[in-house]
């Protein structure tokens, strides 16, 4: 913890530093050529026109314009530099070979199916078009309320593997649960069977040695880094693989918001209980991970894969329910996961329950949440009471007054952190996956899930729910008018650069 610490702290130091060095040289232009000055300020007017008049959440542009018009010196030149119009840029490659080598992969088990309800199909079908993704019936799918139950379910389902396993993880920490997986993924290879693991070079820096990727491949492990983390000040860094994905043979796979370390399994406590989820489709739903694996795979090694040769075997499930995995990629104009919630939160007649890690959301959330609740329908919300950032947890916390004012009802888990991304409605909905309430989930990452259709699995969700409740507290509005001035004061104020964070 100490090593980490003092990795954080040098690695803040350099960004710091970096920064500063680039507003002295810019003041000390300005200082010695007025003309200069005069460009960067007119460049600052010209980047907030552009930035109001693009399709972006007004609360992103909000964000924006503000330190802009503070710094207009150099906020329009650090604008074009670490934005996020030059991230998308540099990523675009990158999505359309994403869309290009998952259509491809998909084409080879499609099982597209509707649920009978109108507005429900419209739902699916909305997900189909705008990711290219199917939804499934012969697949069978099982709930886990814990990290502890998540992870003992994969390791036997990874002792089976014949052919390949995929791991796809935001995070992977050194301890037990991974010395764990590690053992078995190496008796696998030792077998002949294909191991390859993607890890995001951020979500990792602290959890993994560096070049810990070569010493994988050293081990018969095919193993990539996405966006691999350097010290240099940059709006890109904000792109992540936020993605939780383990697929073994192509019938199985697994989801949800449980990343592969020891405070997810409760070994270690450092937010007091550990309370996440996650949930395993067998079947023809499960390829849908492997494309979404395959298709990274060869963006990141810029290669192609002969999707052929990952094909499952399926069996047969008599059970009828739908079955819609996803993924939400960053740089577009569609935000997937967030219409996802939406959808189902629009569509919802008795009940919307919700748990989440973070809650900060946009306006059409905010709006779409209160709408619900106004109209009747009960909205409740989990968040946690212990947060694992001092920052972001205070930001969560200034959603809670509009909210409750507009009759959500929103409960902290007291025991300790909520990571679980989950969502269930009147009975027959649910989405599970990595996709939290908040910009960052919304706007910035990659994302997957999975959206249930009259999945026996869905009373299990919301039993889980309603199970969690009782080792929570109701947040009430008295709670939010009598909080710390200060308190108050920083939400505001962190409220305007939430999109940004």
């Amino acid at each position: 913890m100490v090593h980490n610490n003092l990795k954080t702290a040098i690695i803040s130091l350099l960004l710091a530093f970096q920064l500063l060095l680039l507003i002295i040289a810019i003041l000390k232009f300005t200082e010695y050529f007025p003309e200069f000055y005069m460009a960067c300020l007119l460049l600052s007017v010209a980047v907030v026109l552009m930035v109001i008049n693009s399709r972006d959440n007004p609360s992103y542009k909000l964000a924006l314009v503000i330190p802009i018009m503070l710094f207009p010196v150099f906020g329009g030149l650090f604008y074009l530099l670490f934005g996020r119009g030059r991230a998308n840029r540099v990523f675009h490659a990158d999505r359309e070979r994403l869309v290009t080598e998952e259509q491809k992969a998909l084409s080879h088990v499609c099982c597209q199916t509707f649920p009978a309800n109108q507005s429900l199909a419209l739902h699916f079908n909305y997900i189909r078009n705008n990711s290219g993704y199917p939804a499934y019936e012969n697949t069978e799918c099982r709930y886990f309320d814990s990290g502890e139950a998540f992870w003992r379910q994969v390791k036997a389902e990874l002792e089976s593997a014949q052919r390949y396993i995929f791991l796809e993880y935001f995070i992977i920490a050194q301890g037990r649960l991974w010395d764990e997986i590690l053992d078995i993924l190496l008796r696998k290879v030792s077998c002949g069977v294909e191991v390859r693991i993607i890890y995001d070079g951020l979500g990792c820096v602290h959890t993994l040695p560096r070049k810990y990727n070569q010493k994988l491949n050293k081990m018969g492990i095919r193993c990539q880094v996405y966006n691999p983390f350097i010290p240099v000040a940059s709006i890109w860094h904000n792109i992540r693989d936020h993605r939780k994905i383990v697929v073994i043979d192509g019938h199985t796979a697994f989801t949800g918001g449980i990343n592969l370390a020891d405070e997810y399994v409760n070994s270690i406590s450092l937010h007091g209980h550990w309370k996440d989820s996650g949930l395993m489709l067998k079947g023809a739903a499960a390829w849908s991970f492997a494309a979404m694996f395959l298709s990274l795979w060869c963006t990141l090694k810029e290669s192609t894969e002969n999707y052929a040769d990952y094909l499952p075997i399926l069996g047969e499930f008599t059970n009828h329910c739908i079955v819609q995995p996803f993924s939400d990629i960053p740089s577009d104009q569609i935000q997937l996961g967030r219409d996802a919630y939406l959808n189902m939160i629009s569509r919802a007649e008795k009940y919307i329950y919700i748990m989440t890690p973070y809650l900060i959301i946009d306006n059409e959330t905010q709006a779409v949440l209160s709408l619900a609740a106004k109209s009747g329908v009960k909205v409740c919300i989990i968040t946690p009471h212990i947060g694992d950032s001092w920052l972001v947890h205070l930001m969560t916390r200034s959603y809670y007054q509009g909210l409750i004012e507009n009759g959500v009802s929103i409960y902290e888990y007291t025991p300790g952190f909520v990571h679980a991304k989950s969502v269930v409605c009147d009975d027959k909905l649910a989405v599970c996956g990595s996709i939290n309430f908040d910009y960052r989930s919304f706007y910035w990452q990659l994302e997957c899930a999975v959206l249930l259709h009259d999945a026996r699995c869905i009373a299990d969700m919301k039993a889980d729910f309603e199970g969690t409740l009782a080792r929570c507290r109701l947040v009430s509005l008295h709670d939010c008018y009598h909080d710390k001035w200060y308190n108050k004061f920083l939400r505001m104020l962190l409220s305007i650069f939430a999109p940004l964070m």
